[in-house]
């Protein structure tokens, strides 16, 4: 069990998170000398578990704690979903275990530890700790203990906690910013595609009418791409296919689902359908976030893990897949385009990591240079 009785039904436990201007982003992506660009940051790695998914799992975990106070909690996560579910049981009183894979960090470990989580290790990737957090639901409930069982990215509530992000957006670059039209691209990276869905069903809401849909750029690297795979796919086949994995390689494990949401890649072609093709995936070496990880904390005094950088890096390397090819496909118009990237999370980091990858740039100064981003399946040269 977690800490005592210190929480409530009704608390909250996600907080509207700050959306900044990037002078040093805005800069850079601007730098080949074509559109002037705007560069917003949606700071969720702020949340107080460090990314995103305390949204959707905290939403998840309120209301099923609303009818059932004494609920124990199970979650199957390689680090962000874990620390969301921990927290969010921490804060509402319940008990709470989070199953994790063998590459999970010691350091995020024992975070979950400190929110009163028991963790437990089971397999080398997180879809074999989901099949084990299945089976202790279904172990508990046969000893009539309530559980929740939460799934780190599938779920239509946990969907609906990630929506708020999208809404967010649009609500604080109108009242914020300034900026009426809302977003002409949103970035964000993908694992199992909880985030694009809940930021899709989110654009839905908040864009008006006379609102162009921005272009949706998501972002993976190679060997933990199932989304990106997935997704050409399905182009080339006109419906939904999954392309599975046989094993994460990227040193982005916070992306590391073998297989993504049927869901996610449905919701994914829909707006595509519907936004006159306004959606792209980008893929890149593990090597390229290092790059953008590093720069970002520099640049901006915060630390993202790979799995966030990887949606920073199009901006800082603008000439690899931003300029021309993503600009192309964004709405055309007089005034600076406006492209909010989600930082979506800072938990599997530090500061020697990131000293660690500008070092090792350091001793290869052409790396980024000579490194290529695909985009929609094909490398961009």
């Amino acid at each position: 069990m977690n800490g005592g009785d210190h929480g409530r039904g009704d608390a909250k436990v996600h907080i509207k998170t700050p959306l900044l201007y990037s002078a040093p982003l805005s800069k850079r992506s601007s730098s080949l000398g074509g559109r002037s660009i705007s560069v917003y940051l949606k700071l969720d790695n702020l949340q107080p578990s460090g990314s995103f998914k305390i949204r959707g799992l905290g939403n998840t975990i309120s209301k099923r704690a609303r009818s059932s106070p004494g609920l124990h909690v199970i979650s199957s996560s390689g680090g962000n979903a874990g620390l969301a579910a921990s927290h969010a049981a921490n804060a509402l009183g319940l008990g709470c275990d989070v199953l994790v894979p063998s590459s999970a960090e010691e350091e995020v470990k024992a975070l979950m530890r400190a929110e009163g989580a028991n963790v437990t290790v089971v397999g080398d990737a997180w879809d074999d700790c989901d099949v084990a957090a299945k089976a202790l639901a279904e172990a508990q409930a046969a000893k009539g203990i309530e559980s929740c069982y939460v799934h780190p990215f599938e779920g239509d509530d946990v969907i609906e906690g990630h929506s708020s992000l999208g809404q967010e957006i649009y609500q604080q670059l109108r009242d914020e910013a300034g900026v009426e039209r809302g977003p002409d691209a949103v970035i964000c990276s993908v694992g199992g595609g909880g985030l694009l869905r809940g930021l899709l069903r989110g654009i839905e809401r908040a864009r008006t009418e006379s609102q162009p849909a921005p272009l949706i750029v998501t972002t993976q690297c190679h060997g933990a791409d199932a989304f990106s795979q997935s997704m050409s796919a399905s182009v080339d086949k006109g419906a939904p296919q999954l392309v599975a994995l046989d094993s994460i390689t990227s040193k982005a494990t916070s992306l590391g689902a073998k297989t993504c949401s049927r869901d996610a890649v449905k919701d994914a072609l829909d707006y595509r359908a519907a936004s006159n093709s306004r959606f792209s995936t980008v893929v890149m070496p593990d090597d390229l976030a290092r790059a953008a990880a590093w720069r970002f904390a520099r640049d901006h005094r915060q630390i993202v893990e790979l799995a966030c950088a990887v949606a920073i890096a199009p901006l800082y390397f603008p000439d690899k897949v931003l300029n021309p090819h993503l600009i192309g496909k964004m709405e055309q118009r007089d005034e600076p385009l406006v492209i909010v990237v989600v930082v979506c999370g800072g938990n599997k980091s530090s500061t020697a990591l990131m000293e660690r990858y500008r070092l090792n740039e350091e001793t290869r100064p052409q790396l980024v240079e000579e490194l290529q981003m695909q985009l929609d399946g094909a490398l961009v040269k």
